[in-house]
């Protein structure tokens, strides 16, 4: 192979997928809209608001939770769209999700919201662990596609957002 093909191969390989990968920067105004979203989302399930819930998710949405023990074993568990609101909207306890710090990515019609967050049950602190959303446009709105959570009930830094009134 001639030395002008060997660099022609190697700037293909090299340039062509760095182009092809790169990220375009998220707006102030996308990341906004998938915030709403999410800020939704967690409103709904504060007042185990089954409408809200619905009106901020996919229809066939997976929800799927990464849970670590004691010993550190991992295990996962995962629920469809329909029972994740079944579950949240039950009115039995007054729930409150805290997040900070959100990392958002948009590219076209997907977004991905990435942060770490705590979790309240009647006033009392459960958990913690990191929601990863996987956001959709449609219809010219967002809604969650998908989304993957860790939950850990021990060694949680504290919040960023002080304790909870």
């Amino acid at each position: 192979m001639s030395k002008n093909a060997s660099i022609a191969v190697f700037l293909c390989y090299t340039l062509l997928p760095a182009s092809l990968f790169a990220q375009t920067e998220t707006t102030d105004a996308e990341r906004s809209a998938v915030l709403a979203t999410i800020d939704a989302f967690f409103v709904a399930l504060a007042s185990s608001n089954r409408i809200g819930l619905e009106n901020t998710t996919f229809p066939g949405s997976m929800f799927v939770a990464s849970t670590v023990d004691a010993s550190g074993l991992i295990t996962n568990s995962t629920r469809t769209r329909r029972d994740f609101i079944a579950s949240l909207s039950d009115g039995r306890a007054s729930r409150l999700e805290r997040y900070w710090n959100p990392i958002v990515n948009v590219r076209d019609g997907v977004a991905h919201f990435w942060a770490p967050y705590d979790f309240h049950v009647d006033g009392d602190f459960t958990h913690c662990g990191i929601d990863s959303f996987q956001l959709i446009r449609s219809e010219g709105r967002w809604k969650i596609g998908s989304s993957a959570y860790t939950v850990q009930r021990q060694n949680c830094e504290p919040s960023p957002l002080g304790p909870v009134d």
